[in-house]
């Protein structure tokens, strides 16, 4: 464990989500390595109610059929492309915004570690 820490830049973050195997939980791991190398860890487990499970399943369907749109969607006039990216923009703003709803208590969680309040008062300009 030790090496593959040191094999971690300093100032960086990762975050990983996975759902369990029968896909009841979700499992949210964050690790955040200072300058000073110092490791900071947040690891928690979302239960998954069935509205929950189908929101999610919902999403991830939204996604899929907005990129076979992209896709397959004919283009035979420049009007056609615009009317598609449109359509397409306005579908994933409704999908980042239902998704920042559904991780709201994961992004709860995260913000202190994410943005800490300084110790240091603030200077007057």
């Amino acid at each position: 464990m030790d090496a593959m820490k040191e094999g971690l830049p300093s100032q960086s973050a990762f975050l990983s989500m996975q759902l369990s195997a029968d896909r009841n939980n979700l499992y949210v791991a964050y690790v955040q390595i200072s300058k000073e190398r110092k490791f900071t860890y947040y690891v928690t487990k979302v239960d998954l109610t069935p509205a929950k499970k189908e929101q999610l399943s919902g999403m991830v369907s939204r996604l899929n059929q907005s990129k076979i749109s992209m896709q397959k969607t004919p283009i035979t006039i420049m009007e056609d492309l615009t009317a598609l990216e449109a359509q397409s923009e306005a579908e994933i703003q409704t999908l980042m915004a239902d998704m920042e709803e559904f991780f709201k208590p994961i992004t709860d969680a995260l913000e202190p570690l994410l943005n800490p309040e300084s110790d240091q008062p603030e200077e007057e300009a």
